[in-house]
């Protein structure tokens, strides 16, 4: 996990800004991350002049490894000031408003969390899970294997779906890329529900560190030696 630290605008707003400010913190935290909030540096309050709050707030910047980006930071001096010393100093860069919109991180996980049961109820009580030797696949201990290897056959069917640019001979409004996709997604939500795996969580956390890991950035991609896919 990456320490970050939050940037963005806070002269003319309600309060400084300082809930937007608190709540990008509480959410990183949330995932696992550790936070450098200038709303906590400099608490309301504020009785420091703005110069001594950015000493401040930069002296606590240098010490992370990531910068998050509130929306309204481009009318910001000083957020401009401390992007441009991020930059400087290697730091990644990440755009609250690009990277997280939409609904809050807790609402993701809930809509993931609720699909993982909803597709292992449907599985489990059109009887998918029974095993006439086990009683339940779970207790196979192929079961997790072939559950797996499933999801590898609705790949492959995507793939050929593509090659061919087909529609789907069931849901015909869709390509069959689109439907086998789909049928991928549900396996993998029915297969963590049995399981009882925390997709939801793993995928936000997952999500996070992929956007903070340097060797994705395009500079490190740009490499000789940089990934390429």
């Amino acid at each position: 996990m990456s320490t970050f630290y939050v940037s963005g605008p806070m002269a003319g707003y309600a309060d400084h800004n300082h809930p937007a400010f608190h709540r990008a913190a509480a959410e990183l935290r949330a995932i696992g991350h550790t936070v450098v909030n200038p709303a906590e540096l400099n608490p309301l309050p504020v009785t420091h002049s703005r110069e001594e709050c950015l000493r401040r707030d930069i002296a606590g910047m240098v010490t992370c490894d990531a910068i998050a980006l509130l929306p309204g930071w481009e009318n910001s001096e000083g957020a401009a000031v401390e992007l441009h010393i991020a930059e400087s100093l290697g730091m990644v860069v990440v755009y609250w408003g690009d990277a997280f919109a939409g609904p809050s991180l807790r609402q993701l996980q809930s809509s993931l969390d609720a699909l993982t049961r909803l597709c292992h109820e449907d599985s489990r009580d059109k009887g998918w899970w029974d095993d006439p030797k086990y009683g339940s696949m779970r207790d196979n201990p192929l079961g997790f294997s072939n559950k797996i290897s499933l999801v590898h056959a609705e790949l492959s069917e995507a793939l050929e779906g593509d090659r061919k640019q087909i529609m789907d001979n069931h849901i015909t409004e869709f390509k069959s890329t689109e439907a086998e996709l789909a049928d991928a997604a549900i396996r993998i939500f029915d297969l963590c529900g049995a399981y009882k795996l925390r997709l939801g969580d793993a995928l936000v956390a997952k999500r996070h560190y992929n956007q903070t890991r340097k060797d994705h950035s395009a500079v490190a991609r740009a490499q000789a030696d940089g990934r390429r896919y």
